[in-house]
């Protein structure tokens, strides 16, 4: 307990399989050697020789490109944080409505000022409004996370103009990509692969991240495998009643990336 971190030096392979090794211990060869790595004709192969892999088959691939995405999406939560740290350090230039609200994380209520929506200076309030938002739903698709700051300060419509403005506001959030190229916002750090299922509530299951789903379906497995329909069971499971296309591709998709990351394991 407690001995966790991003990175932990390499131990020897030995009679490791390689997809036994820990994505820290890569991510540690990658840091300590990236200069090399980098302008390696294959960066990939080259990262299998030095982690003492001879024959690069595409699972060997696939594994170590999958822990060079992640190591890399470690990097920019740190530049994140580090720009975090600099914002934090200028808030003796705000006024002192703004150095109030940046300090009072709980009531969200309090922060909101409409009219202000589109100035400058009221960016560091919605970077904050967008974290406790975030804190509540974690994670949150980031279309639905717009959506909530746009009828919080009155506006019904989310166009480009609120959705450029939010975008500015996500340096103490941590944005990424699942399926269909849209965007769930995290809480720094709490990223997993697998994060237990939340109440559908209010949400389309389009909202809800495949990592979730994954969880459900990992809790399912034997049912859901002996079903005669089991996308159909696992939009049951998620608490769907209506099974259209779009819900059965999306379900479907996120089934196929359960059983990506579960090879992994």
């Amino acid at each position: 307990p407690g001995s966790y971190a991003n990175q932990v030096d390499l131990q020897l392979l030995e009679s490791r399989d390689l997809k036994d090794i820990s994505r820290t211990e890569i991510a540690s060869v990658i840091d300590h050697s990236i200069a090399e790595l980098r302008t390696a004709p294959d960066n990939i192969r080259k990262l299998a020789q030095l982690v003492g892999v001879g024959r690069v088959t595409n699972a060997v691939r696939n594994h170590l490109e999958l822990c060079w995405q992640w190591w890399e999406s470690t990097k920019q939560i740190e530049a994140n944080q580090s720009d975090q740290l600099n914002e934090f350090s200028d808030l003796n230039t705000l006024d002192k409505k703004t150095d109030k609200v940046i300090k009072i994380i709980g009531d969200i209520e309090d922060a909101i000022e409409p009219s202000q929506f589109y100035e400058d200076e009221y960016i560091p309030v919605l970077r904050q409004i967008v974290l406790n938002i975030v804190k509540q739903e974690n994670p949150i698709l980031l279309d639905r996370l717009i959506q909530k700051i746009a009828r919080a300060h009155g506006m019904q419509r989310t166009g480009n103009q609120i959705k450029k403005q939010v975008g500015k506001c996500l340096s103490l959030v941590e944005c990424r990509e699942e399926i269909n190229s849209r965007s769930f916002v995290w809480v720094p750090g709490s990223y997993a692969d697998r994060l237990n299922f939340q109440d559908l509530d209010d949400r389309d299951v389009r909202d809800i991240s495949r990592t979730e789903i994954a969880s459900v379906i990992d809790h399912s497995i034997e049912e859901l495998q002996t079903a005669p329909d089991n996308i159909r069971k696992l939009a049951q499971l998620v608490g769907v009643g209506r099974v259209t296309n779009e819900v059965r591709n999306y379900l479907r998709l996120c089934w196929e990336w359960r059983r990506k990351t579960t090879e992994f394991e």
